[in-house]
């Protein structure tokens, strides 16, 4: 038929097919359900831990020739760093790990989650806030650059199965 034909001659263009028949149950036509393909993965959160990780090493290498306030820093490049290359999810494990990591390893008194300053915790909570900015500024970006790819495949598709179609 008809609909078989531009079906299978639509390439990369989505096509719907609706009979119009309703659904007995709740009297709506009947739909596509379609299955979300958001997985979390794992890979992206172990290699956030590990970018907390190397800022560590960083900051415990310049540790004595800066501020604790000072090498927050390092620990705002490994977030960036997640955040455009691992998503939304490791970025916000990249933050709130720095957070802790800076508080633990260099801030008095050491080896503890206890803040001697009251200056720090306005530090740890704009490094924090910066954190979950970026991150989220970052995934939008990402989303972004994905719908208009999509969309790009599309037209070109559906230029292509115009061309098909008029010839």
């Amino acid at each position: 038929s008809v609909v078989d034909d531009i079906v299978r001659g639509s390439g990369d263009i989505d096509i719907y097919v609706i009979t119009g028949e309703r659904a007995a149950a709740d009297g709506k036509p009947k739909a596509l359900q379609f299955a979300s393909a958001a997985h979390t993965r794992w890979s992206g959160y172990t290699g956030a831990l590990a970018i907390v990780s190397l800022c560590t090493a960083v900051a415990w290498a310049l540790h004595g020739h800066f501020a604790p306030a000072n090498l927050t820093m390092i620990y705002l490049a490994g977030v960036v760093l997640t955040a455009t290359t691992m998503g939304r999810g490791p970025s916000v494990v990249a933050s709130l790990g720095g957070v802790a990591a800076l508080d633990y390893f260099f801030v008095p008194p050491y080896y503890t989650f206890t803040v001697a300053d009251a200056e720090y915790l306005l530090t740890f909570a704009a490094r924090l806030s910066i954190g979950l900015l970026v991150s989220t500024l970052s995934a939008r970006a990402r989303g972004a650059a994905h719908t208009a790819q999509a969309r790009e495949k599309r037209t070109a598709a559906r230029d292509a199965l115009t061309r098909e179609l008029a010839a």
